[in-house]
Order: structure tokens, then C-alpha cells, then sequence
């Protein structure tokens, strides 16, 4: 699992290296990859509970309450994920780029759509 990760950071760090995210690259796929870690922790949630992933009634408790799912989340994948370990030259990553991007994306389309499927479901179930 600890490889896996680690491969969907590097994808996403070559991603966001061209362009304006150049200096920021490394953060933003860690950023990315913690996005889609609340997304599944989300889905899970809805699945069997229902609801949202905050808690609180107004913006500010809302927001607050996934600051502090995000940020220990985050800062957990920087502690296990350095950045020299996962742009390390010598790994050898099983896959090439382009097809590493397809899966990624592919992957990225069909979570948000589970997400978007459970959501409805339990909307029509409440």
C-alpha cells in the first residue's frame, strides 16, 4: 500500500510540476492525494451512516470541523511520504506516465461518481 501511495504522488507531482504549480508541485499532490483520502472517508460515511462529513450548523463550524480532518490527515502523508523518498531517480515505477494518467484519471472520475451515486441514493432513501 505504502508503494501505491506513493506512485499516485508521483503521478500527481508530475502533474502539477509544468505550469504556474511548479514551486508548489510536491504539496499539491499531497494535497490531492489527502482530498481523495476525505473523499473515500466520505463515501464510507455516507454509505453506512448518511449525512455529511462536517459538523455544525454554521459556515465557520463547517469549515472548521474539515480543517481538522484535512490538516492531520495532510500532515500525517508528509511525515510517511518525503519528498526525496518519492522522487527518489531510483525507483522504478511499473508503469509508464501516459498510462499512469489515464488510470489516475479514470480512477478520479469513477470516485467522484460513487460519491456523487451515494449521495442520491441516500437522499432517496431519507
Amino acid at each position: 500500500m505504502y508503494k501505491g501511495i506513493n506512485f499516485v504522488i508521483y503521478f500527481f507531482y508530475k502533474h502539477y510540476f509544468g505550469g504556474g504549480t511548479k514551486n508548489i508541485a510536491y504539496e499539491s499532490a499531497l494535497m490531492t492525494v489527502t482530498f481523495f483520502i476525505l473523499i473515500h472517508l466520505l463515501q464510507i460515511k455516507v454509505l453506512f451512516w448518511g449525512g455529511g462529513l462536517t459538523f455544525g450548523s454554521t459556515k465557520p463550524e463547517r469549515l472548521l470541523s474539515v480543517s481538522f480532518i484535512f490538516i492531520p490527515v495532510y500532515l500525517i502523508l508528509n511525515f510517511f511520504f518525503r519528498k526525496k523518498d518519492t522522487l527518489d531517480p531510483t525507483n522504478n515505477y511499473p508503469i509508464n506516465l501516459k498510462k499512469g494518467y489515464l488510470y489516475l484519471m479514470l480512477y478520479c472520475v469513477l470516485s467522484l461518481s460513487l460519491l456523487v451515486f451515494l449521495v442520491l441514493q441516500n437522499k432517496n432513501t431519507i
